[in-house]
């Protein structure tokens, strides 16, 4: 977060009035820097301090500066029903849809819109006679109204970007409805910035095996997760 402020990149957690603004940038920073110390010197006061991947402890490690108190602690994931998913149900045919699939809740750090417009521009780059074919399936949960009127504007965007015919929004799935959306699926989609561990990455191995081709952002580092 210290390099968005520093780069003055607007985001959902940097927004534009202060971006735009020298001033409010270095007083931005400023109480960054502040609180990051605040933290670490709460944080060297832990007996021990459990983080749940290898780049969360390298984030907690330059903060609090105590390596030899912080151990790594992997989430428990069961798996056992995403591997009764038969991997022949989706027929390999050439004239059936080609469904990328993006799970997570509707938050405004998952970066949906990005989501949309790679859609987009990826849609552009097809012969339109077959641009019918590919679905993009945002899954996710709302918990509460302000998610829901996120994604009121997440359709409206898609509208404008005269995609919305080719996307899809299922909300608040049931667990055997998102095992149906992850064999549908035949390409994995991820964008959050910064994820720790996150459940979006389990999802996505679970994509490795399930469809084979997941898309992540580069933060994410699976191979620094696992």
């Amino acid at each position: 977060m210290l390099d968005r402020v520093v780069g003055r990149h607007t985001d959902y957690n940097n927004s534009a009035c202060v971006s735009n603004s020298a001033v409010l940038s270095r007083l931005k920073l400023a109480y960054y820097r502040m609180f990051a110390w605040v933290y670490g010197v709460v944080g060297r006061r832990s007996d021990m301090i459990l983080v749940n991947s290898t780049w969360t402890r390298r984030h907690i490690v330059s903060l609090w500066q105590v390596p030899e108190r912080t151990f790594i602690v992997y989430p428990p994931c069961d798996v056992a029903e995403f591997l009764t998913i038969p991997l022949d149900k989706r027929q390999l045919d050439d004239s059936r849809s080609r469904k990328i699939v993006s799970v997570s809740q509707f938050r405004p750090e998952k970066n949906h819109r990005l989501q949309l417009a790679a859609f987009e521009k990826f849609l552009a780059s097809r012969p339109s006679e077959r641009q019918s074919r590919f679905k993009l399936l945002l899954v996710g949960g709302c918990r509460n109204e302000e998610d829901t009127a996120r994604v009121g504007q997440l359709k409206t965007f898609a509208e404008e970007l005269k995609i919305a015919e080719n996307v899809e929004f299922r909300l608040n799935v049931t667990f055997d409805e998102l095992k149906n959306c992850l064999a549908e699926a035949d390409v994995g989609l991820h964008t959050m910035w910064n994820e720790h561990f996150g459940i979006g990455l389990f999802v996505h191995q679970l994509y490795i095996y399930v469809c084979k081709v997941p898309k992540l952002h580069h933060c994410i580092r699976i191979r620094d997760s696992c």
